[in-house]
């Protein structure tokens, strides 16, 4: 799929609608693994989706998104509006009913926070079958992109990338949106090269629920 298809066709509305085919997803997946636009595109659809419920939606977003995200809110439901924290390390199920919500949780998609790149830590609940967004920081003070992210598994198989390409990117913290169903129980590992230093690779172990 190209972008321009993507676009026509507003594969990314019908991403987080679940109304693409398999094979239309199986093509989407692989396109904007390497299409910032598109991946933007995916967390936008999904911000906007919880957004209908709560507040109304900015203009300059309504003519695109406004139907696929009226739809999503109904089918999606409000049981997500209190979604708990359940990407943070993992709480028994006694405690994850009286968790607080997690603060920028959206429906259609979940998150992983990567920080202290070598500490280890339980391993990151996921739950269902939902777009996962991997949130790390680039650890060195002055950037020299760009750097290639890669997220590999234990048997250290790519399975999502990303390159920063301007400073600005690099000094904030970067997204990495995973299609739904690429967890599985086990470890990974993100990688970041680039730069004039080696970088210490981020390690997390995921249980998916």
């Amino acid at each position: 799929m190209t972008h321009d298809n993507a676009i026509e066709t507003m594969a990314a509305e019908r991403y987080i609608l679940d109304e693409l085919d398999p094979a239309e997803r199986d093509a989407f997946e692989e396109h904007f693994f390497d299409c910032t636009g598109c991946t933007a595109d995916v967390r936008d659809a999904a911000k906007i989706a919880a957004g209908v419920r709560t507040r109304v939606v900015p203009a300059k977003h309504y003519s695109r998104w406004a139907a696929a995200a009226a739809v999503a809110a109904v089918a999606i439901g409000l049981a997500y509006q209190y979604m708990p924290q359940i990407l943070h390390p993992s709480n028994p199920p006694s405690q994850a009913a009286h968790a607080t919500p997690a603060a920028h949780a959206i429906p259609g998609e979940q998150f992983i926070e990567l920080d202290a790149p070598r500490a280890p830590k339980e391993p990151f609940i996921i739950l269902g079958k939902q777009s996962v967004s991997v949130d790390f920081v680039i650890p060195v003070t002055d950037p020299h992109p760009p750097y290639v992210c890669e997220l590999r598994d234990e048997a250290g198989v790519v399975i999502g990338s990303t390159t920063v390409r301007t400073k600005d990117e690099a000094a904030n913290a970067v997204s990495l949106v995973m299609p739904a169903g690429k967890f599985h129980n086990g470890n990974y590992t993100l990688g970041i090269r680039g730069g004039d230093r080696e970088i210490p690779p981020y390690h997390f172990a995921v249980e998916v629920q």
